[in-house]
């Protein structure tokens, strides 16, 4: 029991123990990775429900969520905006896991953390940069889309449906060659494996709207490749 005491006390995880039987769940442990991410020393954590770390910029339907599995002693983890003892936010992964002794009765609830602020900012900037993108996009006056390597429309600006007719649920995911009559069909099939193949092709053909109405259009495609060279 001591090398396992050790061995918490110790852990890179910021780990926490809340005591259910006393009002409000206060914390009873919490070891020194805790303490390292917080701020917060033992003395000014004990005795406190973990709630103390949440602030302006915590999500309430998220809190909603963690509080529904405690009362009803669930395991539960969820992604909070949190807030260390100076006051600089950061992103928590909040794991909590109840704890029974032999007889069935929950005796603990055991709560470990993780500082995911990095990855959630990349996720924010990545989303930002999409926006752009699609912002960008849909200020072109020509109709813009990216297929996947097997010819289905992955990304598309407003122009296509504008032009169409279709509705994006349909677009999303369609074959580029229904977007053609038929007898045209084969001609941007070739056109599609030309650009993976070759880089680039430029083919001429009626782009073909939901209510029939053919649209002539010259196409030019390029390949999408990642920072390796793969083919995106």
């Amino acid at each position: 029991l001591r090398l396992l005491q050790q061995a918490i006390d110790d852990a890179n995880v910021p780990i926490t123990l809340a005591d259910p039987s006393q009002p409000d769940k206060p914390l009873i442990y919490v070891n020194d990775a805790f303490e390292e991410m917080t701020g917060y020393s033992r003395e000014e954590t004990l005795g406190r429900n973990c709630r103390f770390l949440q602030g302006e910029g915590t999500d309430p339907e998220k809190v909603t969520t963690l509080r529904s599995a405690i009362n009803n002693e669930e395991s539960t983890s969820v992604e909070l905006r949190n807030y260390r003892k100076d006051g600089t936010k950061f992103w928590n992964r909040l794991t909590v896991t109840p704890i029974y002794d032999g007889d069935g009765q929950l005796v603990r609830y055991l709560g470990t953390q993780e500082d995911i602020t990095e990855r959630k900012n990349s996720e924010q900037e990545l989303k930002a940069e999409q926006e752009f993108t699609r912002q960008a996009l849909n200020t072109l006056t020509d109709v813009f889309y990216v297929l996947d390597t097997d010819g289905t429309i992955q990304r598309w600006n407003e122009q296509v449906v504008e032009v169409t007719g279709y509705d994006p649920a349909e677009i999303d995911g369609m074959a580029a060659t229904e977007m053609f009559p038929e007898t045209d069909q084969r001609t941007i099939a070739d056109a599609i494996g030309a650009v993976l193949r070759d880089g680039e092709a430029t083919v001429e053909a009626d782009l073909l709207a939901e209510d029939g109405q053919r649209v002539p259009h010259e196409f030019t495609g390029a390949r999408l490749t990642d920072g390796d060279g793969n083919v995106k």
